[in-house]
């Protein structure tokens, strides 16, 4: 009897310490209106805990410090009283980095900014009415996937560096470009609406299966070497694809009222619809 009960207790003491350790790994980020920044420093996991609002617009909601970092914001958002310096969240130097599932509205400068280094995710994030950028990053290897940025009075998402993907994306309603992509990125899935550039593609990038409508100015800037491939071009004031060389390659396109659906050299890989 002795040893049966042994057999039962012991696995359940592991599973409690098992349990017990996992929580206390993650580190809770609490709610509530604030006038200094929460900066996270160690590694870890860490969770917000409520809305949280900072009250003075040139300070930072959560300022990320330290590599190998996740923080989930658990559906809560990140916002700010008004217009200034701060960003919802600011990643100083990015190493391994991951940022996800809630909400940042009516940042006073950008929603997410980030600085030079590598391996930024951003994932499942709501970014509205930024006063400058929804999403900036100066880091290589930045991925973006199943985010929606809106509103932003600038542009929405501008990444500035190398080897960036943004998979399954909307973005709608920015002052200047809706996304810049920088060099030898790859961007799919997009439904990209207004903007005076749709998309800004860099130098080596590759933008597929997306949709770009209604920009003030151009649908998408083609940079040298870039390819564009199954994407439905519609509705932009001046022309739908501007390519800065000849060395642009457009596959299976579709092109709509514009007044110019192409302006500039580019090679026909075929099955383009041009009316």
């Amino acid at each position: 009897m002795k040893s049966n009960l042994l057999r039962l207790v012991l696995p359940l003491a592991v599973l409690g310490f098992v349990a017990a350790g996992t929580a206390a790994a993650q580190t809770a980020i609490p709610g509530g209106t604030h006038s200094t920044t929460f900066v996270i420093n160690k590694p870890g996991s860490y969770y917000l805990a409520g809305n949280r609002t900072m009250s003075d617009p040139g300070n930072h909601i959560i300022q990320i410090t330290a590599r190998d970092v996740t923080l989930d914001l658990r559906g809560f958002s990140l916002s700010h009283t008004g217009k200034g310096s701060g960003a919802g969240i600011r990643v100083e130097t990015v190493e391994n980095v991951e940022i996800r599932n809630g909400s940042i509205v009516a940042a006073a400068f950008m929603g997410v900014s980030a600085g030079a280094g590598q391996g930024l995710r951003l994932l499942d994030l709501r970014v509205v009415a930024s006063a400058h950028n929804g999403i900036y990053s100066q880091a290589s290897e930045t991925y973006i996937e199943r985010c929606h940025v809106m509103e932003a009075g600038s542009f929405g998402i501008n990444l500035a560096f190398t080897h960036n993907v943004i998979v399954d994306t909307t973005v709608s309603g920015s002052a200047l470009s809706s996304v810049a992509l920088g060099k030898f990125g790859r961007a799919a899935r997009l439904m990209v609406r207004g903007g005076s550039v749709g998309v800004n593609l860099g130098e080596g990038s590759t933008l597929e299966e997306s949709s770009v409508i209604g920009s003030s100015d151009t649908g998408i800037f083609a940079g040298s070497h870039t390819t564009i491939r199954n994407c439905q071009i519609t509705h932009h004031k001046t022309q739908g694809v501007y390519t800065l060389t000849a060395a642009v390659t457009l596959y299976g396109n579709r092109f709509a009222a514009n007044p110019h659906n192409v302006n500039g050299s580019y090679v026909n890989g075929g099955g383009n619809v041009l009316p």
